[in-house]
């Protein structure tokens, strides 16, 4: 169990690298804030709409941690979807640090989680995950 700090994560896997890694949701949700206000994301809060869409935004991030792991890669993609413009920077930091980068996505950096660039989720998602699996993505929504 770590509390997502960076060089201890990396030493143990150089000394342990068939130990699994699991982490604190708390300190994953205080990693990513303070990542948050470095980025700059806290300018967002001022305007009623936008940052009421990036607060979602941040919970919907958090809430991937709570879904089955193989579902999680395309919950992002409907994270970016719904995400506000302007939160690029901080979304290819995610996936880049906590999901991993597809090919497309590395050739592309931060563009690659422009909303546009991403095929529009079904209208019904229960058709696509089952509402079981996404319950708490549909609370954070």
């Amino acid at each position: 169990m770590s509390d997502f700090e960076c060089a201890p994560l990396r030493a143990i896997e150089q000394v342990f690298p068939a130990a699994s890694k699991s982490g604190c949701m708390f300190h994953m949700g205080q990693s990513l804030f303070r990542k948050w206000r470095r980025a700059g994301m806290e300018a967002f809060y001022a305007d009623p709409l936008v940052g009421e869409l990036s607060r979602k935004t941040f919970r919907n991030i958090l809430a991937l941690a709570l879904i089955p792991i193989e579902e999680v890669r395309h919950a992002f993609q409907l994270v970016v979807q719904h995400a506000p413009n302007g939160l690029q920077a901080f979304l290819a930091y995610f996936a880049q640090n906590y999901i991993g980068l597809t090919r497309r996505q590395q050739e592309e950096g931060a563009n690659a989680f422009l909303p546009e660039n991403h095929v529009q989720p079904p209208q019904d998602l229960s058709t696509e995950f089952g509402f079981s699996s996404l319950f708490v993505f549909y609370v954070f929504i």
